[in-house]
């Protein structure tokens, strides 16, 4: 069931470990579909729910993905209800609710690959900023 949502969702897969190659190829799908296509790609920067509902590290692959198509990224940081609605390892969500905060958007199209590291540190501080370090009461 979930696969089909996917599918019919446009949701391109990128595997959160493990499997380097198909990650990738994910990421090279989403450019394609940004560069040729002019989609917006919403990419997680942790690439999981953590269990504990702590902030977990973010991912470059984002960084480097906005950097080479030279997009913008738009950080949009749900608050700490949002594990509640959708924990990791739960198949229903639980009505809440949960409140979205847009960032301002963050210009990418003078970086480059040198910068990925900073401009991925920046913004998880920023969301750090914005809910703390922990998502949830456990």
């Amino acid at each position: 069931v979930y696969g089909r949502f996917m599918k019919i969702a446009g949701i391109i897969p990128i595997p959160q470990r493990g499997n380097t190659e198909k990650a990738l190829q994910g990421l090279e799908r989403a450019k394609k579909k940004m560069r040729e296509e002019g989609y917006s790609i919403l990419i997680a920067p942790e690439g999981t729910r953590c269990r504990d509902g702590k902030l977990g590290p973010f991912k470059k692959g984002a960084f480097y993905m906005a950097i080479q198509t030279g997009s913008p990224i738009l950080p949009v940081v749900y608050d700490k209800n949002m594990y509640t609605f959708f924990g990791r390892g739960r198949f229903i969500l639980r009505p809440c609710e949960v409140n979205l905060t847009i960032l301002p958007p963050i210009p990418t199209q003078d970086l480059d690959e040198s910068d990925v590291t900073r401009l991925r540190d920046d913004l998880r501080q920023r969301y750090v900023e914005q809910v703390g370090e922990t998502y949830i009461v456990i």
